[in-house]
């Protein structure tokens, strides 16, 4: 019978501990990583088009009852990053006259701020609050689009896929303008309010 000496032993231990701890970094990473991914991987909750609250808060914001016009509202959030690449869309392409655009931002930001002023877009601040019970929004970037009528038309993403760079918030309102339906695009972008963001990173390694 042959006995493993000392040094063999503890060389066997070793090698298990080192496996355990990676498969436990492993584990770990693997965790960190789904969570700081999930916001922009899994598509986010946003309301219908028929939803009560959405469509009594934006009957409340300002308009032109001289100008009945179709209005694009753009409801970003100051800390995520795909609002800011869609603000910096928005901002950078051709408007029409007969179109009014409105930014429903959370958050402060002076980037933000100047990009909607050098471009004529109305900025309208909210709180995560607000959003949430006003707005029933809990997810940005969220396009809105309403007609002259103030009924809402669109309620949903700018892009067909995840970090997708293919705005379709014109084609989607020249659809609208046509007659024609069109089928709301995933949320694709950050959580806004406090229960989504404890949802989507219960560690709190991301908000």
């Amino acid at each position: 019978m042959t006995t493993l000496s000392h040094s063999t032993r503890g060389a066997r231990r070793r090698e298990r501990w080192t496996l355990g701890f990676l498969a436990v970094w492993a584990a770990g990473a693997s965790v960190v990583m789904a969570t700081l991914m999930a916001s922009h991987w899994v598509a986010l909750p946003r309301p219908e088009r028929d939803d009560p609250r959405l469509n009594a808060s934006l009957a409340s914001l300002p308009r032109d009852e001289q100008h009945a016009r179709w209005r694009m509202h753009h409801v970003l959030y100051a800390e995520c990053g795909c609002s800011r690449r869609v603000l910096e869309h928005v901002a950078a392409r051709a408007r029409t006259d007969d179109v009014d655009e409105i930014v429903l931002l959370v958050g402060e930001d002076d980037e933000f701020a100047r990009l909607c002023r050098e471009s004529n877009l109305r900025l309208e601040q909210v709180s995560k609050e607000q959003l949430e019970q006003r707005f029933g929004v809990e997810a940005a970037p969220l396009l809105v689009i309403t007609d002259p009528s103030g009924a809402t038309r669109y309620c949903g993403g700018y892009t067909d896929r995840k970090r997708g760079l293919a705005y379709q918030d014109l084609a989607t309102l020249a659809r609208l303008r046509a007659g024609e339906q069109a089928a709301p695009l995933p949320v694709y972008g950050c959580g806004v309010t406090n229960s989504l963001q404890a949802a989507l990173d219960p560690l709190g390694l991301k908000y």
